[in-house]
């Protein structure tokens, strides 16, 4: 797993229809998902109805908000509950939002250098487990690669929208597929943490700025 020293910088998005997008950069604008995109929780499992819904015993619930109009960004609050898998561990699952390509996947290695994953961002309530954001290829777990979040998101001022590039880079695990990204976004905690999350896309970053050490 990978730390960040990161830029994180204020920027103010331009308004746009998520319909006319390219897929390829674009995932989630203005509150909408990027067709063939799909917002939804637990992976796929619990899906969303004009972006609202939780996962059992609102362990994670979503909700349309509001940052320059209705419904243009989406509110997210993790509230663990204790609920356990078959095995008696932590059901990591119901604490997990996602970013899923319903028909195919993408293809990012001609970027993978020069790109970064950004995602607008206002902490409400910072966390104080570990955060993790992911991305996968092939719809296969065993590609996953997680970056983690935690001390990001708690340098950022609470209540204060910022935008936070991460390289493509960075999520280099070895076993990525950047010819085939199928979840762009994978947000996860184990402990309460409430956030609005705004546009994510594919940006430009000055490679002479971001860092991302081994």
């Amino acid at each position: 797993m990978k730390t960040l020293i990161f830029l994180a910088f204020v920027l103010s998005s331009g308004v746009t229809q998520a319909q006319y997008l390219d897929p390829i950069s674009n995932y989630l604008i203005q509150g909408r998902s990027v067709g063939p995109w799909e917002l939804s929780l637990q992976f796929g499992q619990v899906k969303l109805e004009g972006n609202s819904g939780e996962t059992a015993r609102g362990s994670l619930i979503i909700e349309p908000a509001k940052r320059n109009s209705d419904n243009d960004v989406v509110a997210l609050t993790w509230k663990p509950k204790g609920i356990k898998t078959e095995w008696g561990s932590n059901d990591l699952n119901v604490m997990t939002m996602n970013i899923i390509n319903t028909q195919g996947a993408i293809n990012l290695s001609s970027v993978k250098m020069d790109a970064a994953l950004a995602f607008d961002i206002k902490v409400i309530k910072g966390p104080k487990e570990l955060v993790t954001l992911s991305i996968e290829s092939n719809w296969d777990w065993k590609t996953r690669s997680e970056f983690a979040l935690k001390q990001v998101l708690n340098r950022l001022p609470e209540g204060k929208w910022i935008t936070v590039p991460i390289p493509l880079s960075c999520f280099d695990n070895g076993k990525l597929d950047y010819e085939k990204i199928t979840t762009i976004f994978m947000l996860q905690t184990s402990g309460r943490m409430t956030i609005e999350l705004g546009d994510v896309r594919l940006t430009a970053y000055p490679a002479d700025k971001v860092q991302c050490p081994n």
